[in-house]
């Protein structure tokens, strides 16, 4: 929190087995200040049913240093010196999604649905979820979380995003390939500042899980370098290894990539293939074509495409 205060919480896996027959794990949060000291702890979950197989699954403090738990029986909200302030109850479909505070404190849900993921705003002083929306994009492709400076985050298998509410596109921020990371997703991510983040996620060079920290480079300082442009749909990853190797090594060339499936949508994962199409007849061929059994690649070879 803003004091430098540590919120857990500790799941003991079956601890409760005052009924034999039906043995629950016990949760507790735990509050500690910075220097590692308990200030205190409590047990979750004394007003759940006793049928209820309580849980918890997501913690997040907010700006007033509130603390947020979500449960299995839905929202619950504590002060920091560990009074409940408020509830919530979640239905089935609500409880399966994830919390998220916005930068202008708002708890938000992102929220799973059959055919797409949506946003939607948390009302805890009326005890509602309101103005639910769809997101404009193939929304199963991301991660979701909170930023500083923009509504969310977002990351996928080729970089990291920010959106905010009204965006028809996402906005990149970062590229894997770009940034010679050899991965293909974080696992977790919080912004420092408006230039910088911290992240999680698997190294395939080292085949370790790595936290790291990430700056926007001042690109004055980045020597010229002619950029040759990859186009695919979906990178494969042997392809991907040999070119952040490249772009480490060769210091006049930088390989770009393009990668049209971000153009798909739950409905049509045929307009990567489109897109790559229209690029193609307006003049911006890539430089270098991943070829793919969905291209109409003798086409491409009678027109001459190809050097």
């Amino acid at each position: 929190d803003s004091q430098g205060n540590i919120y857990v919480v500790l799941d003991e896996y079956g601890k409760d087995s005052s009924d034999p027959e039906n043995v629950k794990d016990v949760f507790t949060l735990f509050s500690y200040n910075k220097n590692g000291d308990e200030n205190w702890n409590m047990v979750l979950g004394d007003g759940a049913k006793p049928e209820d197989m309580y849980y918890v699954n997501q913690l997040v403090i907010d700006h007033n240093d509130n603390i947020i738990i979500k449960s299995s029986t839905g929202i619950e909200v504590y002060g920091k010196d560990s009074k409940k302030i408020s509830e919530m109850a979640l239905d089935e479909a609500d409880n399966s999604g994830s919390l998220l505070l916005m930068k202008d404190n708002t708890l938000a849900l992102i929220s799973y649905g059959d055919s797409n993921v949506s946003l939607k705003k948390i009302d805890l002083a009326n005890n509602k979820a309101t103005d639910s929306q769809d997101f404009p994009f193939n929304s199963y492709n991301y991660s979701y979380f909170p930023s500083l400076t923009n509504d969310l985050l977002l990351t996928d298998s080729n970089g990291v995003y920010v959106y905010n509410d009204g965006d028809t596109v996402l906005t990149k921020i970062m590229d894997y390939v770009d940034s010679d990371i050899m991965s293909t997703s974080l696992y977790s991510i919080r912004q420092l500042d408006e230039k910088s983040f911290i992240g999680t996620y698997y190294d395939d060079e080292t085949s370790k899980t790595l936290c790291a920290k990430f700056t926007k480079v001042d690109p004055s300082t980045i020597k010229d370098r002619e950029v040759l442009t990859l186009g695919c749909n979906y990178l494969d990853t042997d392809v991907r290894k040999h070119i952040i190797a490249y772009n480490k090594e060769n210091s006049d060339y930088r390989i770009k990539v393009i990668d049209y499936s971000i153009y798909n949508t739950v409905d049509d994962y045929t307009v990567s293939q489109t897109k790559l199409n229209t690029d193609i007849i307006s003049g911006n061929m890539p430089d270098i074509l991943l070829m793919n059994s969905d291209m109409p690649v003798n086409s491409y070879v009678s027109k001459k495409l190809f050097a």
